[in-house]
Parts: structure tokens; C-alpha cells; sequence
């Protein structure tokens, strides 16, 4: 009887946990939730382009899936260049939501987003809980991890978000080795290929920490029973099952290292070295802070990353060390996390960071020209974060069993007050210091990207699909001026309007630039004379969509030759944008 109902617990508590998680990730994302349709958040971004540009990556990936995946990789923008989606974030892995790919863009994206983070509180309650951490425990670190500081900053930037891959490929890889449990190998495997289908920069962090966390695996397996003869075999089909499981992004690796193979898209040194982080970076948080680094703060730089999860959550990571490495059975698991913290931190200081003249991500790039093409190592920062908020779980644990042995110890009978007040201020204590850790940095209200609808922009649409062919290309003008996100905000829109219309379109917003695109902007700067014309008819074009707000500063000249250029041939005065057809 007793094991008929145990199936059904563990289902009721499974349900209990993903309500909470979800819960979690709509409240601290609030109002999110009641906006879905027509608001994406924009995060620390100082203009929409890149939240715009994500917002049409996730519809891309949603739409090429129920389209059988053809050209999924020869995205529509930057045309004609190939395999254009190769050149930023991919973000693969929103098309396990396929099922809501008949949702509006907006609707789609934001809830990719909050599964990402009830994902996150999801991931750090099942790995707490696989090391025997009480829930209330759980509870509490999950809550932290929804509210991960790193996370919220970066919250334009959806890539950013999802960081259950990287707890979970650590956990299970930290347990297959200090349990004997091989198995696991193939899910912290499985946890990589997700974090590298979403954010490759995540990836690429992991691989980095290899080395680091590597000398805590060699440990586990000396001490542990790993290599003995008698596991042979075991160890053999776990490592053919890790690589099956690799495999799987294996033409995702492929098509990225073919295209980006190319000096190009080499960032130079300077900037590498500008977004890396600085050790005084770590001494400020993203939001104002209730605890701050009394006397240290002031040595933080305006203007540079604020990277600090937080002083209390610091203070119970340093106090949960020393307890776990004290406790026999938490050795392994807390040095995993110190490895992985102290790793992150070396590597998010990037060309920053010397030993004697000697920079060692500097001769990483020396041997490994690849990783010039990730321009923030400050981003390592967040796995330590990440391992912050583990460790601080320790000092919870720890506290948690001292509050239980107080309340074991109370007499159920006595004089009224004795013992109860006691049990009261133990559990109290445990639970205010819990909540505080957690919201000792208050999230700032979000700023919110509106994203119109698709009526608005109809009439020029509904045209473009009436009047022109399926193989037509499209130039949206003008075309940005200067370097930064912001200047790019239209080509982010220009490609979002580019899912309706569905046509290609020689602008385009992505990581990295193609030589033949930034060639074309500064010939589009003297739009319009003949030789932007005619570096557009070169490309292609044959519609040109002009804003009407444009042309009362640049019109078009009336000259008879000039119609042998251009015609005019529609105008959308809801959407202020005239189309001209450029004759061949």
C-alpha cells in the first residue's frame, strides 16, 4: 500500500517544487508577467538593439523549426552573406518551446525567459537537494539563485539568463565523481550541450574551468574508487556515452568555427582587455545594496561592472567553506565550488590579470586564436556568483541543523516560556538571515522594450508580400551612422519586421559584422546619390523602405535622370515609410 502511494508523493512534491520555481521567476521579474504580449525587458541594455535583436532570434529559431529547419543557419539579414545566424548567438535550445511558436514574438520570448529562470531555481533545488540539503535549505538558495544579481543586470540580454546548464553540468559532474555514479556523466553532458546551445560564451567558460575544477576530480578519483579495474568497463560506456551526448553539437560547433574562421572577427586586444573585469569590479553590486563593503565600496571605478552578488551571501560563502571542508562528506562538493569560484574570478579578469609581467589569458589567446572572439570575460563572473551562493547554501545547512537540534531540545511540557522562546529565536535567526541573503540587493524595477504590433506596420507589409517575389531583397534606409548598439536600434527592428514580411534584406544587427555589410553602410552614408544605388543594386535590391522622417531631410532628387534610378511605389503614412523600387 505504502509504495502504491509513493509515486504519487514524490509527483505531488515535484508539482509543489515547479509551481515555486515558477512562482519564483514571475515574481521577481514582476510585471512582467502581465505584459507579455506587448513588453520584452531590456535589462542594463542602454537601448533596445540588443533585446529586439533576441526577441527576433528566439521567433527565428520557433519559425524554422515548423518550417523543417531549411535555411535555419542563412538567417534573411545581411543578405547576400551566408550563414548569417552564425555570427552571433544562436540561441538553439528556445526551440524546445515550438509548441508555442503560434504565440506573438513577444509572448514566445518572454516566457522562454521566465522558464529560464524557474529553470535556474529548479536546477539549484534538485541539486541541493541530490546533496542532502534540508528544503528549507533549498528553498531559500533557489530563491537566491532566481534573484541572482548577474542575472537580472544581464536580463536584456536573454542568452545571459539561463545558467541552469552550468549548475547542472557541475552538480553532476561533482557527484558521477565523488558518488562512483558514472551515469551522471552523460547528464552533466547533456547540462553542457544546453549551455552551449544558448549561450556559447557559457560554454566556452567551462572549458576554460577545466583546469581549475580538473584537480578536484583527480582527487575525488584518487580517493574515491573511479579507476579501479573492476569499473573498467563502467568508466568505458560512460565515456562513449559522454561523447554520443557531445556529439549532438557537433554541427552546431562546426558551422560556428567555419564561419568565424576568419581574421575579422578577431577582437582586438584593447577591447578584450576594456571588457575585462578588475578585482575592485567585485566590491559593488548591479543594485543598491542593504550591506555594503564598509570602507572597500569607494574603491569601486564609476562606470565599471558591478559584479559583487552581494557582502552577506560573500560572508556565508566564506563561513560555508570552512564547514564544508571541515565535514568529511562535504569535502568534494564544497572544493568544486571553490574551484569553480576562484577559476571564474582568474578568468573574469582576463588581460587584467598578471603574475609578474605574465598574463595567462594572454597566452591562451596566443594558443588558441578562437577565444579573441569573446570580447567580455567579465561574464565569467557569474559562475562566480553562481558558486557564491552554493557555498553560502553550506553556512544555511549548517545553521538550519543547529535551529533543528534547539528545536529537538525544547520540552514539549514545562514551565509556560521556557525553551519556547529559545526555539523561536533559532528558527527566527535562521530564517532572517536566509531571506536576507536573499534580498540584501533589491532588484531595481525593470525597464521595459514596448514592441508594437504588427498592425502597425501593415500596410507596407501586406505590399512587399503582395508585389514582390519570395527571392526579393529589401534595403531599410537610412542606415545606422556610428559604432554603438544604439545606432543599430533600426536594423534590430528591421529584422523583426522581416518575420512578416519574410523577405531578405541586405541590413542587419548581429555579434559580429560581415566585411560586405560595413562596406555597404559607408556607402550608404550619402544616400541617395548614384553610388549608393549602385552599391545597393550590386547586393541585389530592388525595394528600398525609406522612412518618411529621413526623407524630409534628405529628399530625393527630382532630376529626369534621376527616375532612371528609382520609382516610387507605395506609401504607408501609418508606419511613415515610403517604398521605392530601384530599377535595374
Amino acid at each position: 500500500m505504502f509504495r502504491r502511494l509513493a509515486i504519487p508523493f514524490v509527483m505531488i512534491v515535484m508539482a509543489v517544487v515547479v509551481m515555486a520555481v515558477v512562482v519564483m521567476a514571475v515574481v521577481v521579474t514582476w510585471p512582467l508577467a502581465v505584459r507579455l504580449d506587448r513588453s520584452i525587458p531590456q535589462g542594463a541594455e542602454s537601448s533596445p538593439t540588443v533585446p529586439v535583436f533576441n526577441l527576433w532570434t528566439v521567433a527565428w529559431n520557433l519559425d524554422r523549426v515548423w518550417s523543417g529547419w531549411r535555411n535555419f543557419w542563412d538567417a534573411p539579414h545581411f543578405a547576400p552573406t551566408e550563414k548569417t545566424l552564425a555570427l552571433s548567438e544562436s540561441l538553439i535550445a528556445s526551440q524546445a518551446l515550438a509548441g508555442f511558436a503560434w504565440l506573438p514574438p513577444p509572448v514566445a520570448y518572454n516566457l522562454f525567459l521566465l522558464s529560464a529562470i524557474a529553470l535556474n531555481a529548479g536546477v539549484t533545488w534538485l541539486a541541493l537537494r541530490h546533496r542532502r540539503v534540508p528544503w528549507p535549505v533549498a528553498l531559500l538558495v533557489s530563491l537566491a539563485m532566481a534573484r541572482l544579481p548577474f542575472v537580472h543586470w544581464q536580463l536584456g540580454l536573454v542568452q545571459c539568463v539561463l545558467v541552469a546548464g552550468l549548475i547542472g553540468a557541475i552538480h553532476f559532474g561533482e557527484e558521477a565523481f565523488a558518488t562512483g555514479r558514472l551515469s551522471r556523466l552523460w547528464l552533466a553532458a547533456g547540462c553542457f550541450d544546453l549551455t552551449f546551445l544558448v549561450c556559447g560564451y557559457y560554454g566556452v567558460f567551462l572549458v576554460l574551468l577545466l583546469p581549475a575544477w580538473g584537480v578536484v576530480l583527480v582527487w575525488q578519483c584518487v580517493r574515491g574508487s573511479v579507476f579501479r579495474p573492476a569499473r573498467r568497463k563502467e568508466l568505458l560506456v560512460a565515456a562513449v556515452g559522454v561523447l554520443l551526448v557531445l556529439s549532438l553539437i557537433a554541427p552546431v560547433v562546426l558551422v560556428q568555427s567555419r564561419v568565424l574562421d576568419d581574421p575579422h572577427y578577431e577582437r582586438s586586444r584593447e577591447l578584450i582587455q576594456e571588457l575585462s573585469a578588475r578585482p575592485t569590479d567585485y566590491l559593488a553590486t548591479p543594485f543598491p545594496e542593504w550591506f555594503q563593503f564598509v570602507g572597500l565600496a569607494r574603491w569601486h571605478v564609476a562606470g565599471r561592472w558591478k559584479l559583487s552578488p552581494g557582502l552577506l551571501k560573500v560572508a556565508l560563502a566564506l563561513f560555508g567553506l570552512v564547514v564544508g571542508v571541515r565535514s568529511r562528506s562535504r569535502r568534494s562538493w564544497a572544493l568544486t565550488w571553490l574551484a569553480i569560484s576562484v577559476g571564474a574570478f582568474v578568468g573574469s579578469l582576463g588581460l587584467n590579470f598578471q603574475i609578474a609581467g605574465w598574463c595567462p589569458y594572454g597566452t591562451l589567446l596566443d594558443w588558441f586564436p578562437t577565444l579573441a572572439r569573446l570580447r567580455t570575460p567579465a561574464r565569467m563572473s557569474v559562475l562566480v556568483q553562481i558558486g557564491v551562493v552554493f557555498l553560502a547554501a553550506e553556512a544555511l545547512r549548517w545553521g538550519y541543523r543547529r535551529a533543528r537540534i534547539v528545536v529537538a531540545r525544547t520540552p514539549v511540557f514545562g514551565r509556560p516560556g521556557v525553551g519556547v522562546r529559545t526555539t523561536l529565536f533559532a528558527l527566527g535567526l535562521f530564517w532572517l538571515i536566509g531571506l536576507a541573503a536573499c534580498y540584501e540587493v533589491p532588484l531595481r524595477r525593470q525597464k521595459f522594450v514596448e514592441v508594437p504590433s504588427a498592425k502597425t506596420q501593415k500596410g507596407w507589409i501586406d505590399w512587399l508580400k503582395n508585389n514582390t517575389s519570395q527571392e526579393a531583397v529589401i534595403a531599410h534606409v537610412p542606415f545606422p551612422k556610428g559604432p554603438l548598439p544604439r545606432d543599430y536600434e533600426s536594423e534590430a527592428w528591421a529584422m523583426y519586421w522581416g518575420l512578416f514580411h519574410q523577405r531578405r534584406m541586405v541590413n542587419g544587427f548581429s555579434g559580429f559584422f560581415p566585411a560586405s555589410y560595413l562596406e555597404l553602410k559607408t556607402q550608404m552614408q550619402s544616400f541617395p546619390d548614384e553610388a549608393s544605388f549602385a552599391a545597393l543594386r550590386l547586393r541585389g535590391v530592388s525595394i528600398c523602405v525609406v522612412q518618411e522622417s529621413f526623407l524630409e531631410t534628405h529628399p530625393l532628387p527630382r532630376r529626369p535622370e534621376s527616375s532612371a534610378l528609382w520609382e516610387r511605389v507605395f506609401r504607408d503614412p501609418d508606419a511613415g515609410v515610403v517604398l521605392f523600387r530601384l530599377r535595374p
